[in-house]
């Protein structure tokens, strides 16, 4: 990965210098990736006072978002909350508390048809 860093690096700053007619070569650089490291305590919590039902469509949201953004497509989205499935499938967003969670997955899913809900553990 970081030879691929440093090559991609190094092929923009020539690409640039032969577009603007420079006649100084590119100085190569040593790019060094970050790694990630998972937080001390393995997860953090959040406070904060929220139905099962909210917290369900939340993490659903979350992992539509992760999979959208990290290019993990097609993807399947699995849950075992029957209700919030339900409300998902039906394509609405209900006026309650949970809506607005769910209006924001059911316009990402209407973005990328290809995700789909598969509800385990009935």
């Amino acid at each position: 990965m970081r030879a691929f860093v440093g090559w991609s690096y190094n092929f923009i700053v020539e690409y640039r210098a032969a577009i603007l007619r420079t006649t100084d070569p590119p100085t190569p650089i040593s790019v060094s990736a970050p790694l990630w490291c998972p937080p001390a305590e393995g997860s953090s919590a959040v406070c904060a006072c929220f139905s099962p039902q909210i917290a369900e469509a939340t993490a659903i949201l979350r992992g539509i978002r992760f999979a959208v953004d990290s290019g993990f497509l097609p993807a399947v989205v699995e849950s075992d909350v029957k209700s919030v499935v339900d409300i998902i499938n039906s394509g609405m967003a209900p006026l309650a508390d949970i809506g607005l969670v769910i209006q924001d997955i059911l316009l990402l899913l209407s973005c990328f048809l290809f995700l789909f809900l598969l509800l385990l553990g009935v």
